[in-house]
């Protein structure tokens, strides 16, 4: 459901700021856009705002010649840092992605102070959004023959 309508084919940006537009919460960060507007396209919001990404679920499947499989995982991206939290392991990966944008070097280990902070910043979020998170095997899963 959106709250406004239009007749008109909108690209990109332009759709990003019909939507924004109709957002009236306050901006994210300290920036000076009007109810948020704009907040995307601003180098020193980025830096301030962390962006956050959940997937809880399982995924396989076949793409050509290629299978594959993702399992659940949840991410935030705070600056040029990226940390990724595996659920199935606990397992967690930092990334510089100014430094390593196809991101080969896992900072993980190299910074420990940052990595907790993050965690515990994408843990709260999660908390705060009551996110859905697997906690169970899904009795219904068949592996497939390979």
């Amino acid at each position: 459901f959106f709250p406004f309508c239009s007749s008109k084919i909108l690209f990109g940006k332009q759709f990003l700021s019909r939507i924004h537009s109709h957002i009236y919460a306050p901006s994210p960060c300290h920036c000076p856009h009007p109810r948020g507007r704009d907040v995307a396209f601003d180098k020193k919001c980025a830096k301030e705002r962390a962006l956050f990404w959940h997937f809880p679920a399982y995924l396989e499947g076949n793409h050509g010649a290629k299978e594959f499989r993702a399992t659940p995982y949840s991410i935030i991206r705070q600056g040029d840092w990226k940390l990724i939290y595996y659920y199935e392991d606990k397992s967690v990966e930092l990334f510089n992605l100014k430094e390593d944008r196809m991101e080969k070097n896992n900072q993980a280990v190299a910074q420990p102070v940052l990595t907790a902070k993050l965690q515990d910043r994408l843990m709260r979020w999660l908390d705060e959004t009551h996110a859905g998170i697997p906690t169970e095997l899904n009795p219904a899963y068949i592996p497939s023959d390979k």
